[in-house]
């Protein structure tokens, strides 16, 4: 990739590597110190969070990590890669959570960078990569359905675990009397 349109693909690539380096900020460093609260968590469940939060950044900078080095290397494929895993990411948490936080932090910028390093590379070999751009699609495509099937499992297991917790008190305040 070469010019103008190259350059602002792996600018926008870097802005979600950086994103995610923020994230982990968030989530491994500064959990009790009121990150939590950006995410949904209230004081009262920093601790229960905490590790979970912790193990996640380090996620978040994994994938930094990954974009970053793709970007410096000017390795295309990992470039774009890297954004669709962010893009998935995305999709995942927006599912799972219905958090539009979630689509304007993370897919927003990565489908930024894959239709820029889509069009700088086109712009590049006069053509679209089909192939490439058909995997990204199918990626996101299994991600919703994905999600939706751990939306629906997460659901199920809560529900499931109310009627247990009701079902136990029931027979405890049974067994006191």
């Amino acid at each position: 990739m070469s010019g103008a349109l190259s350059l602002a693909a792996d600018a926008l690539v870097v802005l979600v590597g950086l994103i995610h380096i923020f994230i982990f900020h968030l989530e491994s460093l500064t959990w009790y110190r009121g990150s939590a609260r950006g995410f949904g968590v209230s004081p009262a469940h920093y601790g229960a969070t905490a590790v979970f939060a912790a193990n996640q950044g380090f996620y978040n900078l994994a994938l930094a990590a990954a974009l970053l080095h793709a970007t410096w290397s000017a390795n295309w494929a990992n470039q774009v890669g890297g954004a669709t895993a962010v893009l998935c990411c995305g999709i995942i948490g927006y599912v799972t959570t219905g958090s539009a936080k979630i689509l304007r932090a993370q897919c927003v910028p990565a489908g930024m960078a894959l239709a820029a390093l889509f069009l700088a590379d086109a712009s590049d070999k006069s053509g679209l990569d089909r192939p490439t751009l058909g995997c990204v699609g199918a990626a996101a495509a299994a991600t919703v359905v994905l999600s939706l099937f751990v939306k629906a499992r997460l659901n199920s297991d809560a529900a499931f675990h109310a009627q247990k917790t009701e079902t136990a008190a029931a027979a405890s305040a049974a067994q006191a009397k």
